[in-house]
C-alpha cells in the first residue's frame, strides 16, 4: 500500500489527515479484523477507508452505521456520500431520511445538503411526513 510509485512510497512519512481515534480504529482493524469505534468518528473513519480503499472495514461500517443511525449522523454524511460514491450507503441513508425526514431537516447539516438530494427526497412517493407543512417548513 505504502510503496511503490506513489509520492507515499518514495516519502519517509506519509500524512493523515484524520484524528487520532480514527487512525486508531482504521489500524486496530487492519491487524485485528475488528475495531471499537465511538459513533461521532464513524463520518472521518468511513472517509478515512474509502482513501485506502479497504472494501472489508467500509461494509462493516456500512453495517454499523445503519444500527448506529441518527438525524445528526445521517445528516452529515449525505454530504459525505456525494464525494465518497459510495452506494450501499447512499441507499441506507436515503431510506432513513425517507423515514425521518421531520428529525433530519432539524439538524445543522441540513442546509448543505446538494440540491439535487433534496429533490429526489421531496419527489419521493416514500416520504413520510405527519402533514405537507413539516416539508413546506423545511
Amino acid at each position: 500500500m505504502l510503496s511503490g510509485s506513489f509520492a507515499e512510497g518514495q516519502q519517509s512519512e506519509v500524512l493523515f489527515e484524520s484524528s487520532s481515534e480514527a487512525l486508531s480504529a482504521f489500524l486496530e482493524f487492519m491487524y485485528n479484523g475488528t475495531a471499537c469505534v465511538k459513533k461521532e468518528v464513524l463520518p472521518e473513519l468511513l472517509r478515512l477507508v474509502h482513501q485506502w480503499e479497504v472494501q472489508p472495514l467500509q461494509a462493516a461500517l456500512t453495517e454499523l452505521l445503519v444500527e448506529q443511525m441518527t438525524p445528526d449522523l445521517c445528516s452529515s454524511l449525505i454530504f459525505d456520500c456525494e464525494v465518497l460514491l459510495v452506494d450501499e450507503l447512499d441507499e441506507v441513508l436515503e431510506r432513513y431520511v425517507l423515514q425521518n425526514f421531520a428529525e433530519c431537516v432539524k439538524t445543522e447539516q441540513f442546509g448543505s445538503w446538494p440540491l439535487h438530494r433534496m429533490i429526489g427526497l421531496l419527489r419521493s412517493d416514500d416520504l413520510f411526513v405527519q402533514n405537507e407543512e413539516e416539508v413546506l417548513a423545511a
